[in-house]
């Protein structure tokens, strides 16, 4: 039996609380999982430990953790740091939030019929403009409607990247030639 649009459409917009709620669990799950920062504040407090306590007796083992944190510190060791930081201390937060979010895809599948891969607030919104301006009377037509467009969208962005790129690099050329046209000018006018 085929649903209404008026049905399609408030099916839709059921699924608005669910995709919310998905996006703030994914930035809570995004911000667990940096490790740069904390690994940063680790670096500090071992290097100080390391360089107060255990330098004066800075032979063997004590020196070379000292000589590798003073070598590789603002480079690896803070990431390395915040990694051990977030398998040991953030792993249990981070697998229950990613449960979380497993329960709020399977909730927004089971109220709204929509696949899960659909649980965004822009793509719903989509959804939702598609069945308004009569584009797609199913689910199926909606699908692949969103899809065609996502594809695009990031078709586009490519495509504005890459002229980003070039716009640039013809910036750095046009300076390189001015620098030349200058450095020209001063040895034929010596």
């Amino acid at each position: 039996m085929e649903a209404s649009r008026e049905e399609l459409i408030s099916r839709v917009q059921d699924g608005y609380p669910f995709a919310e709620k998905y996006q703030k669990l994914e930035n809570k799950l995004n911000r667990l999982k940096k490790t740069k920062r904390i690994g940063f504040f680790i670096y500090l407090t071992m290097f100080w430990v390391n360089s107060t306590f255990f330098y004066p007796i800075s032979y063997g083992f004590f020196s070379f953790i000292l000589y590798v944190q003073i070598l590789g510190g603002f480079l690896w060791l803070p990431n390395v740091y915040g990694k051990i930081y977030y398998f040991a201390a953030r792993m249990r937060k981070a697998i229950k939030v990613e449960q979380q979010m497993d329960e709020v895809l399977n909730e927004f599948t089971k109220k709204t019929s929509i696949f899960y891969e659909y649980c965004r607030v822009p793509i719903l919104e989509k959804m939702e403009k598609f069945f308004l301006t009569a584009r797609a009377d199913t689910f199926k037509e909606c699908y692949a409607l969103v899809d065609t467009e996502l594809h695009r969208d990031q078709v586009l962005h490519l495509k504005e990247r890459q002229l980003d790129a070039q716009l640039e690099q013809n910036s750095l050329l046009s300076k390189q030639n001015d620098r030349l046209k200058s450095i020209e000018s001063n040895t034929f006018h010596s």
